[in-house]
């Protein structure tokens, strides 16, 4: 009897977080939406009127968004009619991605870790407003590490990497992790097998639209947009700059850091990979800052508390998202996409920070911030008495 208690308390807790949750993302809706929202409709118009849409220029992703949102759009809610309905259904089911990676990391690490995740304004905000469904690809990718790591049958691995071939169906964050598992296996047939059976996946998916292949690859493959890649603004050489693109910075600096995390296990390798996917990102949207947030909840620690302040903060500020910039502080400057790229910067930084902190460990780093900072303020009195 009090197990029986005990379980259904659990359930009415879980229905309780879901709804909350919920709530929280549809009073945010109310607010506005975003541009890509717009397109993922002309989008699902062009699939249903059995047209591509990969020719009109505006999709990036494997086929498997506008399939789902095709099977949101067919969900019918009797006796409810609201011309909104649409974008609260594709709300209900980012909120459902997101319910999952809560309970996953409930059942592995805690509850609070896992509302840490869950209740982070910057979930609800990507969620609620920007309806980007990143969380989808991680919740696949999430599945198949937990998979992946028990390695007690081929069959449970081989499951897990069909898993990461779904997420990578689904948005392609995870696209180089593949090849950082790859690097840990020993035999090379495991090798060719961790990267072989994702990619076939992602490939695969797009066979209904096989014909439209030159598109395809201009507009997933090759697609490219703003280059604003804030980290290496910050600490690319600018000869670096004017030889390299910044999309080869990234797959280069991606490939060492998987060497880097060679042994380290496969769960936070999956972490780091989260955190490092958008440092090193060559280009930085909104939507980017909630992908490592899986991470960030489970190696929780001040820069990340301060990263979230800095996401928050944006969000209220750009154009993109609310758009408060320029009402708050019009007495004093209007806010632009130049002030949105200028904002990256300090939040790439304390990501990067935060990062630094985990894998090395808060007390090491701070001494090397200590004589950082002995290091700099010697030079600059030194620069001030050389003047006198």
């Amino acid at each position: 009897m009090t197990l029986f208690i005990a379980k259904n308390n659990r359930l009415f807790l879980l229905y309780g977080i879901f709804l909350l949750g919920f709530s929280l993302k549809l009073a945010m809706s109310q607010l506005g939406s975003n541009f890509d929202f717009e397109m993922w409709k002309l989008n699902l118009a062009f699939f249903q009127k059995g047209e591509s849409f990969y020719n009109y220029g505006r999709y990036n992703y494997s086929p498997f968004w506008v399939f789902l949102l095709n099977i949101i759009d067919h969900i019918n809610i009797p006796s409810f009619e609201n011309p909104n309905i649409f974008r609260y259904k594709i709300i209900f089911i980012l909120n459902l991605f997101d319910f999952l990676i809560f309970y996953l990391i409930f059942r592995n690490y805690s509850l609070k870790v896992g509302l840490i995740f869950f209740l982070s304004p910057i979930s609800i905000f990507i969620s609620g407003y920007h309806n980007a469904f990143d969380n989808i690809a991680i919740f696949f990718g999430f599945m198949s590490i937990l998979l992946i790591e028990k390695r007690k049958k081929d069959e449970i691995k081989y499951l897990g990497l069909f898993f990461l071939g779904i997420s990578l169906c689904a948005k392609h964050v995870l696209f180089i992790l593949p090849i950082w598992l790859a690097f840990k296996e020993k035999n090379y047939i495991n090798k060719f097998i961790y990267i072989a059976i994702p990619y076939f996946i992602f490939i695969i998916s797009f066979l209904p639209y096989s014909g439209d292949y030159k598109s395809i690859i201009e507009n997933v493959f090759l697609f490219s947009s703003y280059n604003n890649g804030p980290f290496w603004g910050l600490f690319a050489p600018q000869a670096l700059h004017m030889y390299l693109p910044k999309t080869a910075m990234f797959i280069f600096a991606m490939i060492s850091t998987g060497f880097y995390f060679l042994k380290c296990n496969v769960r936070n390798t999956f972490f780091y990979y989260l955190i490092c996917v958008v440092i090193f990102s060559p280009r930085i949207f909104n939507q980017y800052l909630a992908i490592p947030l899986l991470a960030l909840a489970v190696l929780w620690n001040s820069k990340y508390f301060y990263y979230t302040l800095a996401c928050i903060s944006l969000y209220i500020l750009d154009g993109d998202a609310l758009g408060l910039g320029s009402k708050i502080f019009s007495n004093f400057f209007e806010w632009n996409i130049r002030s949105t790229r200028i904002f990256y910067y300090p939040i790439i930084l304390l990501l990067f920070l935060g990062i630094l902190d985990s894998v090395f460990g808060k007390k090491k780093m701070h001494s090397y911030y200590k004589s950082f900072y002995n290091f700099f303020i010697i030079n600059i009195k030194k620069q001030i008495k050389f003047k006198k």
